[in-house]
């Protein structure tokens, strides 16, 4: 392996392995703690990656022919930037101006007054994401590692769950009221459910398209303890990723025998993670275990779910036995298709329903969903609220800081004249909106906002072009798909976003080398193709030859001195004639 890939395959492993389980003191310093953690390992990494990209460069300039002037060369350069770079190059540049042109300088440069997510953090991670997905030659593996390096991480999480405290980080470091908002090594209980439902993303797009049997038996134990740890992460923001996961991953899942089944599979381990929960609730002693509310609750609730656990095993069996049996591994194109227009229909009805509850007056008509359906200012655990001031501090502000806003992570300065109405209805003031599209609305404006998600979804559209032909790249896609969409209730965190930076760098880095194996297919069938027909010509003239000789030397060898006798000969031995046939044919 070259330097240049080997060093961004260990930066690689080591933010999917060690960067997630590392902690210095416990809870107390997690957050600051895994931001240095970020920052140093990614500036290292930045730098011995260009040093190295400097030297290979110097290199092949002294075999160059030439150079190229400066403008026509950077002209060139941008024109063939694929979308998703041209989308982060504007990103980068409203940043930079939000940071200079902002009341906050040091602020929003350094992200002190919110969670360190400012120019600078920021710059890192699109560095990162350049160099990596420039630089990466590896395999897939790197998504086992992911995937093996989640073990520990949800497995610590559920020990907490059941209070077991393994490793002491609760016991004396985190006050009573606030104990169960932090679990494992990720903290944040949003932002652990965060991180897992990435996890189950990727281990389930895996299971979907993989072939090898182990793997997918590797694959499936993740997704199932993933599921489980989502379901006792204590964190509604679990449903939002595991609505979406099971939304996406037929669009590759249906389109073969096999992946129905898989699917299938994957539905048997969320019902058996729901089973399992209602074990806990009805046999478990409550000292013994954490809170078991929200969405679960209604779930565990249901009658006759064992039935359906074991009639969805029945059903997964006779799919597995015939699809493994099929002939024809493909399924029939229109089922992608129905698949999509049954999301269409669904997401309609979705809008639908909270235009009822929230702008027709029907509120009533959903009062055991109420919570989840009608907005108000204690909607998802206040966040209600927050976002009211927030869109009320947006009109107000001026266009240009519409447009570019007050700077990264800026927020609580921004909304700070709100703090006392938060504190009185909520016992605390918000540094944060609690909505990553929100909160980038205020610190980096409409453009900075618009530029972040046309950038986030060209990636994954531009990684999804070769998920044909590299189908673990849809996984990529959906662990980023799931990230996002919880997102729209969660916080920035340098602990769990780096990690969605990490795999559009990973799906872009592979998209790269899928383009470049295919231009070097086509080069190569365009070189067999022009050598063909010059081989077609010289064959013939070869063969030709001692034949054309051999007719023109006989008469003149036969012609000698009994040429007056033998003046008939020449048209009884006409010989070249047939051998003209022959070649012909």
């Amino acid at each position: 392996m070259e330097p240049l890939a080997a060093v961004t395959a260990v930066f690689a492993v080591f933010l999917t392995t060690v960067f997630l389980l590392w902690c210095n003191h416990y809870y107390t310093d997690i957050m600051s703690f895994r931001y240095l953690l970020y920052w140093g390992s990614a500036a290292i990494f930045s730098a011995v990656s260009l040093i190295l990209m400097a030297v290979q460069r110097k290199r092949e300039a002294g075999t160059a022919s030439g150079k190229k002037p400066l403008g026509t060369a950077i002209a060139g350069w941008f024109r063939g930037l694929a979308l998703p770079w041209k989308l982060l190059l504007v990103y980068y540049i409203v940043i930079v101006l939000s940071t200079v042109t902002s009341d906050y300088l040091y602020e929003s440069f350094w992200g002190n007054e919110g969670r360190f997510t400012g120019l600078f953090l920021l710059s890192l991670y699109a560095l990162t994401t350049v160099l990596i997905a420039k630089n990466w030659k590896s395999g897939p593996w790197i998504l086992d590692v992911f995937c093996l390096g989640s073990l520990p991480v949800m497995i610590w999480g559920l020990t907490d769950f059941f209070n077991m405290d393994i490793f002491r980080f609760k016991a004396q470091y985190i006050a009573d009221s606030a104990i169960r908002q932090f679990t494992s090594s990720i903290g944040n209980v949003n932002n652990y459910t965060a991180y897992v439902g990435i996890v189950l993303a990727v281990s389930a797009g895996l299971f979907c398209v993989t072939e090898k049997l182990w793997k997918r038996l590797f694959y499936f134990v993740v997704l199932t303890l993933a599921f489980a740890a989502l379901f006792t992460g204590q964190s509604d923001n679990a449903w939002i990723s595991i609505g979406v996961i099971f939304a996406v991953l037929p669009f590759m899942a249906f389109r073969t025998k096999k992946g129905v089944f898989s699917y299938l599979m994957v539905i048997l381990a969320f019902l058996g993670a729901v089973l399992w929960v209602r074990y806990i609730s009805e046999t478990v002693p409550v000292r013994n275990h954490g809170r078991i509310d929200g969405l679960i609750v209604h779930l565990i609730k249901i009658g006759g779910l064992k039935k359906m656990f074991w009639l969805e095993a029945v059903i997964c069996a006779v799919t597995g036995f015939f699809a493994y049996r099929a002939k024809t591994p493909e399924m029939p194109k229109w089922m992608v298709r129905l698949w999509g227009g049954f999301i269409a229909v669904c997401a309609a009805g979705f809008c639908f329903v909270l235009y009822d509850a929230n702008f027709a007056g029907h509120a009533e008509r959903y009062a055991k969903l109420a919570q989840y359906l009608v907005f108000s200012d204690s909607w998802g655990t206040n966040r209600g609220i927050v976002w009211r001031i927030s869109m009320h501090v947006f009109h107000q502000l001026p266009f240009l800081k519409k447009l570019i806003g007050y700077g990264p992570e800026t927020f609580g300065i921004v909304t700070y004249a709100y703090r006392e109405e938060t504190i009185e209805y909520t016992r605390q003031y918000y540094d944060a909106a609690h909505n990553e599209y929100i909160q980038l609305l205020l610190t980096i404006g409409i453009v900075g906002t618009v530029s972040y998600i046309a950038f986030m979804l060209s990636s994954i559209a531009e990684m999804l072009k070769s998920a044909g032909r590299r189908p673990y790249i849809f996984a990529i896609a959906a662990g980023c798909i799931a990230y996002l969409s919880q997102a729209s209730v969660n916080i920035n965190l340098p602990i769990v976003a780096p990690i969605l930076w990490l795999l559009i760098a990973l799906g872009l880095g592979f998209r790269r080398m899928d383009t470049e194996e295919q231009k070097s297919t086509a080069a190569s069938d365009m070189a067999a193709a022009q050598t063909e027909p010059e081989e077609q010509k010289t064959e013939p003239a070869a063969e030709k030859g001692p034949e054309e000789t051999e007719q023109k030397t006989e008469p003149a060898a036969e012609k000698g001195p009994e040429e007056t006798e033998q003046k008939p000969e020449p048209a009884a031995e006409k010989g070249p004639e047939p051998d003209k046939e022959e070649t012909n044919e």
